[in-house]
C-alpha cells in the first residue's frame, strides 16, 4: 500500500474522493480504495466541519468496529483532539508519520510525533470489523 499517492488532494468540506476530502473523507476514500472497506460517512454528525464536536459522538457509536492499538502500523488511524474534543483524524504511514488534510490545505504527510500533535493524540485505532 502506497498512501503517498493521496498527497495533494485538496480540502473540501464533506469531500469523499480524489477531487476533495475533509479529514474523515480522506480516511473513507483511502479505506475504500486500498482495502475495499466502505466506512460510514458521518456527514450527519457534523453540519459544519468547523464545529466537529460531534465526531466524538460518531466515533463512540462506531468504536466497536475499531480496536485500540499501542503501536500503529501502516493504515491504522490516529485520532487527535483539541481541548479534550476529538476534532481530527489521520492515516498512519509509518512509526512517526501520518497522511491527513486540514481546512484550506491539501493532503500532506506529516509527523504525528512532533510537538504540534503529540499532546493531541487520543489514540491509534485499527479497523477490526
Amino acid at each position: 500500500m502506497n498512501l503517498s499517492k493521496y498527497v495533494g488532494i485538496p480540502y473540501a468540506e464533506h469531500g469523499r474522493g480524489r477531487l476533495g476530502c475533509d479529514c474523515w473523507g480522506l480516511v473513507t476514500y483511502a479505506y475504500k480504495e486500498e482495502f475495499g472497506i466502505s466506512l460510514p460517512s458521518y456527514d450527519a454528525y457534523y453540519d459544519d466541519p468547523e464545529n466537529q464536536t460531534h465526531i466524538d459522538d460518531a466515533f463512540d457509536i462506531e468504536e466497536k468496529s475499531w480496536q485500540k492499538v499501542d503501536k500503529p502500523v501502516l493504515g491504522d488511524v490516529v485520532l487527535l483532539k483539541l481541548r479534550g474534543v476529538l476534532v481530527h483524524v489521520g492515516i498512519i504511514i509509518d512509526s512517526t508519520r501520518m497522511l491527513h488534510v486540514m481546512k484550506g490545505k491539501h493532503t500532506i504527510i506529516e509527523s504525528y510525533t512532533s510537538l504540534k500533535y503529540t499532546r493531541r493524540i487520543k489514540g491509534f485505532y485499527r479497523y477490526a470489523k
